[in-house]
């Protein structure tokens, strides 16, 4: 009975930890200037949005996820999601 509890507990830990949550952001280019129309996609998945007229945008990531972003005339970035909600 114990070592079922214990998997039990271990499958709950799991599955808390790849729960994921809305992460928010801006695009912006290196003047500061929001960049539209810019995907954000959490790798491996199809999970995608796209940012907004301010370069604003919002999406479902779990922590360890990457985003990957790109848009025309800009190199790609890769973020990695940690404990923050907001990614600048």
């Amino acid at each position: 009975m114990r070592s079922l509890f214990s998997c039990l507990l271990l499958f709950i830990a799991a599955a808390v930890a790849a729960q994921s949550k809305l992460i928010s952001g801006k695009i912006t280019d290196k003047g500061g200037a929001p960049v539209q129309g810019a995907s954000i996609q959490v790798q491996g998945t199809k999970t995608g949005t796209t940012s907004d007229l301010e370069g604003n945008f919002k999406i479902s990531a779990s922590i360890g996820d990457k985003l990957i972003v790109t848009a025309i005339n800009f190199a790609v970035a890769v973020v990695t999601i940690g404990d923050q909600t907001t990614i600048a």
